[in-house]
């Protein structure tokens, strides 16, 4: 994990996170079926957050995005969740 500018994009997490459902995306693999492998795969750290933001990103350029996940953007906001990280 590293941070190396204030913008969302410049963590090592997301970028890694939309680099790998990139390339898993373009090798024909469900949007879904990438969603839940990236979450078990790179989640639950204290960087989650970031990674289900970038997971979000990416459902949202493959509008595939829903309802559930702009609240937790939402939430996100509201909480100031990435501010403390």
């Amino acid at each position: 994990m590293a941070t190396w500018g204030p913008m969302l994009n410049a963590d090592d997490s997301f970028c890694e996170v939309i680099e790998t459902f990139q390339s898993r995306f373009h090798n024909g693999i469900p949007v879904d079926q990438i969603f839940t492998q990236i979450q078990k795969e790179m989640g639950g750290g204290i960087d989650d957050h970031i990674v289900q933001l970038a997971l979000l990103e990416c459902l949202w350029r493959t509008n595939k995005i829903r309802q559930k996940d702009i609240l937790y953007i939402k939430e996100i906001i509201e909480t100031n969740k990435d501010q403390e990280y």
